[in-house]
């Protein structure tokens, strides 16, 4: 026979969980029925605000550009800097010329053919299989002879150079 005493028969636990649980669903029926609070936003809000946060931040930064994030504005360019600049670029011409009348026993008809890229450089064939590379820069003309001793012209152009930069 069964104990009148179990947990499963005692009235007063029966009634108390059936008030439980009729005290959990009124709870979840007036939640339900409740508007949604107005301070805490939905996901989809809370995110929407946190980009537009974003692109606000993103876009003063971009119209301000600070110098940490652009940089130093570069120095104008001078017809020194111009100058040393051309220099450099005729003297790898010359080893690229030179490498090529090597290998080929003559000179090219045109830089290009030599490895030459700069488009403004010229050359200009001499006598005796010496020549001439040329470049304008701006309102002048620099010229260098493949004769010409190249190291004093690399140290002027390099020294042009670094000084900008310092």
């Amino acid at each position: 026979m069964l104990d009148p005493k179990r947990r499963g028969d005692d009235p007063t636990i029966r009634q108390s969980k059936s008030a439980l649980l009729e005290a959990t669903q009124a709870a979840v029926e007036a939640r339900k029925k409740a508007p949604a609070s107005p301070i805490a936003p939905t996901g989809s809000r809370r995110r929407f605000r946190m980009l537009l946060l974003i692109a606000v931040v993103g876009g003063t930064v971009l119209v301000a550009q600070p110098h940490w994030l652009v940089g130093r504005v570069p120095a104008p360019e001078t017809n020194d800097i111009r100058y040393a600049s051309a220099t450099l670029v005729l003297i790898e011409a010359i080893g690229q010329v030179r490498a090529y009348a090597t290998t080929r026993g003559q000179l090219p008809s045109l830089p290009s053919e030599a490895g030459v890229t700069n488009p403004a450089v010229t050359l200009k064939p001499l006598q005796g299989g010496e020549f001439e590379l040329g470049m304008q820069v701006g309102d002048f003309r620099i010229a260098v002879r493949s004769t010409d001793a190249l190291k004093p012209l690399i140290v002027r152009a390099v020294q042009s150079l670094t000084r900008r930069a310092g």
